[in-house]
């Protein structure tokens, strides 16, 4: 059996690391059959003494089942193994994860979860866990959000989601599959709870880079685009790239990490163009607009709090050009100016929920331009070429990738570095001398 368990193990890293090898191919379906030609000589390898009593007859087809789920599409042969195991053994926790995972395969979630947690009263081990807590995740994830108590659900099922990933981590902390599962789980956390505690975001990213470090969980290519999600959103746009392309080479097949890349890209380059391009505005325009720049423009953060009843609870800030700001959070600062290009921006997605941001290129009083990226915008937020802003105590990001090229479009690859402010509350900005109000926030929308 030792020497079956090697094989088993190297059709799994064959699986894991088949586009690797073969760098030529793109095809998922010729992966699976080369995946089904590795597994099923196996079946003739599983040693005889397996197949007398009833217990080692569960044992054989516990084995069966193992052997023909290292293939990632269902196999009905492999629950017909599993069923029978489970029938004869019904102590075997290992075979009811096993099941579980075939019939999720299937698409059968709500017998599949049942499976997760049968095994897991049986022993709790990290694998089954992760299982068990994507499960819970799915579940959340299909709560329609005018249900009543939706929200409350939702956040109860993540919570659990998190605790067992949190749970698995502890038996087992070399188990990379688990701090991927974990990552997921604050990730989705983070969102859910309307982007308000950044521990969860940053609980999620320690834990991708956790799953990175550990066994060969850097060859899945779900690790490295969920981690490429939380990057974007984040706006640490290098890495963020670093991890789609990473994606695309464990799995070249997936058509969807390779739109997202190609979006992003050209994103990017297109909102570095803008900035260096000054909005590609004609030098009279973008001189009118400099010069009218004033004082009116920071609403009531420009008003002294005597002069008006309205005021007492604006702080007050001090009023800088773009050049003054600093790397990270500028607190007591201020700083407006006028919109000179907008950016159309892509869509981050987590699960089934989307994130929408506003992207605009501005310039200041002295012509100096940067971007600005404006998270948790409702349908009514928009500004256009022309309008006055300002932003109390602006995030700076300095965004730098280097040789980024459009991966549909022919030339050389382009060198990206501008200057971002991120502002992820809408309602703190003023637009034309108004403070805009909280009906301009709207957070993850369900898809």
């Amino acid at each position: 059996m030792e020497s079956l368990e090697q094989k088993i193990q190297e059709a799994e890293e064959f699986r894991d690391k088949y586009f690797l090898h073969h760098p030529g191919s793109v095809d998922s379906v010729e992966k699976q059959k080369a995946v089904r030609e590795k597994i099923l000589p196996l079946l003739q390898d599983i040693p005889l003494e397996t197949q007398g009593s009833s217990s080692s007859t569960a044992r054989y087809n516990l084995v069966c089942g193992r052997i023909l789920n290292v293939a990632h599409e269902y196999d009905p042969k492999c629950e017909k193994h599993l069923t029978h195991a489970i029938k004869m053994e019904p102590s075997l926790g290992e075979a009811w994860y096993e099941l579980g995972e075939c019939l999720w395969k299937k698409k059968d979630y709500e017998s599949a979860t049942d499976c997760f947690k049968t095994s897991l009263e049986r022993k709790r081990t990290a694998k089954c866990l992760c299982a068990l807590s994507m499960s819970l995740r799915q579940q959340a994830q299909q709560i329609r959000s005018n249900d009543k108590g939706s929200k409350e659900k939702q956040e109860h099922l993540f919570a659990e989601s998190s605790k067992l990933c949190e749970e698995a981590v502890v038996l087992d902390r070399d188990d990379g599959h688990a701090w991927h599962a974990l990552g997921n789980a604050k990730l989705l956390q983070f969102f859910t709870n309307c982007q308000k505690n950044f521990n969860l975001m940053q609980e999620a990213k320690d834990a991708y880079e956790m799953a990175l470090s550990k066994g060969n969980e850097y060859l899945n290519p779900d690790l490295h685009a969920n981690y490429a999600t939380a990057l974007k959103f984040t706006q640490d746009y290098a890495s963020c790239i670093k991890h789609l392309k990473d994606a695309c080479t464990y799995d070249p097949s997936c058509g969807e990490t390779k739109e997202t890349l190609q979006s992003l890209s050209s994103f990017l380059l297109q909102l570095n163009e803008a900035v260096k391009r000054k909005g590609k505005l004609k030098p009279k325009r973008l001189l009118r607009f400099q010069k009218s720049i004033n004082k009116s423009d920071l609403g009531l953060y420009g008003i002294e709090r005597k002069e008006t009843s309205g005021s007492e609870n604006i702080k007050r800030l001090r009023e800088v050009n773009f050049l003054d700001l600093k790397e990270g959070s500028n607190g007591d600062l201020i700083t407006c100016g006028k919109v000179i290009g907008i950016v159309p921006n892509s869509e981050t997605r987590i699960g089934n929920r989307v994130v929408f941001s506003s992207t605009f290129v501005g310039c200041d009083k002295t012509g100096s331009c940067i971007a600005f990226s404006v998270y948790n915008c409702s349908s009514k937020f928009g500004f256009i070429i022309g309008d006055s802003f300002a932003v109390p105590e602006p995030y700076v990001i300095d965004v730098k990738v280097d040789g980024l090229k459009n991966i549909n479009a022919s030339g050389t690859s382009s060198d990206i570095d501008f200057r971002l402010v991120r502002i992820t509350d809408s309602w703190i900005m003023a637009k034309n001398g108004k403070l805009l109000s909280r009906d301009f926030i709207a957070y993850c929308e369900m898809r």
